[in-house]
Order: C-alpha cells, then sequence, then structure tokens
C-alpha cells in the first residue's frame, strides 16, 4: 500500500486482522468530539486490527506511515 493510504477506518465492520510485513502503520483514535490522535505505532512483524477477527467493529484506524506490505487475514464467516 501507498503512504497514507487507509487500512480501515473507526467505526468499520470488521472483515479480519492485518500483518504488517514491511513499511510503517500509525493507530489512530477520534474522540466523541471528532479530534483525533495517534495512539499507537505497528512495528514490522506485528498484528493489527485484532478485533476485527470476532467481526466487530474497529475500534482505531490504521493509516500507512510509508510505503507498506500488509498481509489480511480474512475470518469465514
Amino acid at each position: 500500500m501507498e503512504e497514507n493510504s487507509v487500512v480501515y477506518h473507526q467505526g468499520d465492520e470488521g472483515r479480519g486482522f492485518f500483518l504488517l510485513f514491511t513499511g510503517g502503520i500509525k493507530i489512530t483514535l477520534f474522540s466523541q468530539e471528532g479530534v483525533e490522535r495517534t495512539v499507537n505505532y505497528v512495528p514490522e512483524g506485528m498484528l493489527f486490527g485484532e478485533h476485527g477477527a470476532r467481526k466487530e467493529a474497529y475500534l482505531t484506524s490504521a493509516i500507512t506511515t510509508s510505503p507498506s506490505v500488509i498481509y489480511h487475514f480474512q475470518m469465514k464467516h
């Protein structure tokens, strides 16, 4: 994925989880007032978006900070 690409948005229906193979991901959170803040950076080799594995809404947003290779593990119905 290119830099500044959205992997998932906060509130999107869960569709699985992800592994950052190379590149960078920042995890952001919008408050109820609509203020966005960065809450984490995902290091290479780490999973993220695990709450999507239960088909629950994503609690955060994930955005690439550099060109990235991301693996998506989709959950079966």
